[in-house]
């Protein structure tokens, strides 16, 4: 398999890839984790007057590990949260070049996130949590998972934007005005 073909095709058909697959079976037994903790914990509250400090402690590690990999799919289906008021009306050429200069700041801004969960994981990785005396340096990395696997992902999307002809960003302005109920001439 070519270097090209690693980092910019997709699942064939469509289809997610074996990572992506995994990434969602880990989120997915992490969340049954969290709730299975977390009513364990209820159910020793109602009937024996005490809890299981250790199951609120895990259950907020996995709720912190849950919504880093749940923004990194977020991120990777493109289903994240963004404003394309302007880039929607803007001509193809104008289209390009804003959505380089939108990837090249989320890159800058994973970039800082990344230096900072780095100081945050040297700064957590001998403290012990108090319940489970754990490692608190297992929470923080979630950043350093979450920033890597976006940054990633950032570059990845900044390199075939700037590959991308400029006639496939007319396409798709069309495609934009055709769906805001527009006819496409301009």
């Amino acid at each position: 398999m070519n270097l090209q073909k690693a980092l910019f095709d997709q699942a064939p058909h469509g289809g997610k890839s074996r990572r992506e697959k995994v990434l969602n079976l880990f989120i997915a037994f992490a969340m049954y984790l969290m709730v299975a903790f977390v009513f364990v914990n209820a159910v020793l509250r109602y009937c024996a007057n005490s809890g299981w400090p250790v199951s609120e402690e895990l259950s907020r590690w996995l709720f912190v590990w849950v919504s880093m990999l749940g923004s990194v799919v977020a991120y990777q289906e493109g289903r994240h949260v963004g404003v394309d008021l302007l880039i929607t009306r803007l001509a193809p050429k104008p289209r390009k070049v804003v959505t380089i200069i939108g990837e090249i700041v989320v890159l800058a801004v994973l970039l800082i996130m990344l230096w900072g969960s780095l100081l945050l994981f040297r700064k957590d990785y001998n403290v012990l949590a108090p319940a489970c005396r754990l490692p608190t340096g297992i929470l923080s990395s979630s950043l350093i998972v979450c920033s890597v696997s976006m940054t990633w992902i950032c570059i990845r999307n900044l390199i075939r934007d700037i590959r991308k002809p400029i006639c496939e960003y007319a396409a798709q302005r069309e495609a934009d005005d055709l769906a805001q109920g527009k006819e496409g001439n301009s």
